[in-house]
């Protein structure tokens, strides 16, 4: 459902404990039922009288969250997200079209087996990348919207279309046919690692598509059979516009990889690919998937530029190895840095370490880089950090920022969001004339006169934000 009610305030959680705590997955209902309803120019900071609207949609009692936001037809946007049902085991996959003035076509509850991680806008709908999991059912996902699904493993990886109505256009399925066994011994070390998936999906040009996920053992591979090196490797691979196997790469050693560190996939002007694989690289191919070259650069998210920069935003540790710095970097299209831009306080003597980190990335029509994330978190006393000449101070727990970098790495503006309770922002999505942001909260959220409540757990919302002074739809 969605809510714009007034907040209650409860006592603030510290995101040292949002951090540590694993990200919620989505997995896993009914159907609810529709409701009609290149130059650089200046760009100052979206003042509260720009933000249009506000919302939440996590059902009474539940905690979710807004993990990704996609771009749809008309200047609508589709939701991903998870909400969890404490009556019930696993996680629910949020998906949600909604317009431009923040009206909702439709949001679905997906079966509480399918996970979705990612999503790509096409031509009548859009792909989205996950898993589909058998761990603690007892019946297998044999089918959504009237599509069979065979999954065979504990956990196997899905590409699907999904049509602009919400319902399912086709669906397919990759990996092994392992189920995964209990650990009996302190390391676990014969438990096998099963949890298959795609991590990320990008669309190129012709309409083909490129995905990144993790493969384990003698696995089918859409159709290929193809064996890992270590227990599990991650790959690159394109597909056709209806999901066959075209081509794919295979990366990992002796060692195993887990689907955690397998990146995201973007597509540049000149159809090359630039993926974040195991170990840190962040690896371009060409279009056939020869690879040109690979760059150690901290890249948690990363897009590229219409010049064909690559932008990435991930964490560094300062100096003294305790301060953690929200990095911000651009390459240029031959993978060499052209700025990197790092943001933390400067911690005072003996006090207690904190961190400033880099959760989202969304670049606009420019190559401007606009930035979501949080600073002062990890400790409760008075903190700040020097943005530029912008300096935002923090009493405690820390707060939320978005802020802009022109294709110079030059701040532009930054601000402070969802004040004065924990706020996480995991999605944005910039275009010309707005910014889109979801993510997480706790204990209310409040934006441009918008208030959503949250009295215990976690909440997902939604807002919109007007861009460079454009006007509210």
């Amino acid at each position: 459902m969605l809510v714009v009610v007034p907040p209650s305030r409860t006592i603030r959680l510290s995101l040292a404990l949002l951090a540590a705590a694993a990200p919620m997955s989505c997995s896993g209902g009914s159907e609810e039922t529709p409701q009609t309803l290149g130059s650089r120019p200046a760009c100052t900071t979206p003042t509260d009288d720009t933000v249009s609207w506000v919302q939440g949609w996590c059902a009474d009692g539940n905690e979710c969250e807004t993990s990704r936001i996609v771009p749809g037809p008309g200047g609508d946007i589709l939701l991903l997200g998870t909400e969890v049902d404490e009556s019930m085991p696993g996680y629910t996959c949020l998906v949600s079209r909604i317009s431009e003035n923040g009206g909702r076509h439709w949001t679905r509850r997906l079966p509480r087996q399918f996970f979705f991680h990612n999503g790509a806008a096409v031509t009548e709908g859009w792909i989205l990348v996950g898993s589909a999991s058998l761990i603690g059912y007892t019946f297998p996902p044999s089918e959504i919207d009237g599509i069979n699904v065979d999954i065979r493993g504990s956990a196997d990886g899905i590409v699907a279309k999904l049509g602009l109505n919400g319902h399912f256009v086709w669906v397919r399925r990759f990996g092994d046919d392992a189920i995964e066994v209990p650990c009996t011994s302190e390391s676990c070390s014969e438990a096998v690692p099963v949890h298959e998936g795609a991590r990320s999906v990008a669309v190129d040009a012709d309409g083909t598509l490129v995905i990144t996920g993790l493969v384990h053992g003698l696995a089918d591979l859409l159709g290929v059979a193809v064996q890992t090196v270590g227990k599990a490797d991650a790959f690159v691979a394109r597909l056709s516009a209806e999901g066959d196997l075209l081509w794919h790469r295979l990366y990992g050693g002796a060692d195993d990889e887990s689907l955690s560190d397998v990146g995201e996939v973007a597509i540049g002007p000149d159809r090359g690919i630039v993926a974040a694989l195991p170990g840190g690289a962040l690896q371009k191919l060409s279009p056939a998937g020869k690879p040109l070259w690979s760059a150690s650069v901290v890249a948690a998210s990363h897009a590229i530029a219409p010049n064909g920069d690559v932008v990435t935003i991930g964490q560094t540790a300062g100096p003294d190895f305790d301060t953690q710095y929200a990095t911000i970097s651009r390459l240029d299209p031959d993978g060499h840095l052209r700025w990197a831009k790092r943001f933390a306080e400067i911690k005072p003597p003996s006090a207690q370490v904190t961190e400033t980190t880099a959760w989202s990335l969304s670049l606009d029509a420019a190559g401007n880089a606009v930035v979501g994330g949080t600073f002062c978190s990890m400790a409760n006393r008075p903190c700040e950090v020097a943005f530029g000449s912008t300096m935002l101070s923090d009493d405690g727990a820390g707060d939320p920022f978005l802020l802009d970098l022109d294709d110079q790495g030059e701040l532009r503006w930054v601000r402070k969001i969802g004040e004065p309770w924990v706020t996480i922002p995991l999605a944005l999505l910039v275009r010309e004339d707005a910014i889109f942001l979801g993510g997480t909260y706790s204990g209310g959220f409040s934006l441009g006169g918008f208030e959503l409540s949250g009295q215990v757990g976690m909440h997902g919302f939604a807002a919109r934000l007007g861009r460079c002074g454009k006007p509210n739809p």
